[in-house]
């Protein structure tokens, strides 16, 4: 079982890895835009190729978010990463240690 110790230092692990590669996004929620929050974002290859409808569609680019347990994240949000719009498909529900959600390039 896990200790209190052992969430603390995950937490500590995962806002390292955070800050090796930080940028700030700046979610959108419908009409509203939210504060610009930290987060890391890493290109998700395999999931790229699940998400091709058919043979003859093109794989759209899918990206994971890491962010700190008070990540302001839901699905639906939107975000621009270097002139591509994401979309939130997925958060997972745990956010002991931190946040991580799932997001697509949209058209």
């Amino acid at each position: 079982m896990l200790t209190p110790d052992d969430y603390a230092q995950m937490r500590d692990d995962l806002a390292e890895m955070i800050g090796d590669n930080r940028v700030e996004v700046t979610l959108r929620r419908g009409s509203q835009t939210l504060a610009a929050q930290g987060a890391r974002i890493v290109r998700s290859g395999p999931r790229a190729q699940q998400a091709r409808a058919n043979a003859s569609s093109a794989a759209r680019a899918m990206v994971i978010v890491y962010g700190t347990p008070e990540m302001d994240i839901r699905r639906g949000d939107r975000f621009t990463l270097e002139g591509t719009l994401f979309e939130v498909g997925f958060v997972r529900p745990s956010r002991l240690v931190g946040t991580v959600a799932e997001a697509e390039a949209v058209e």
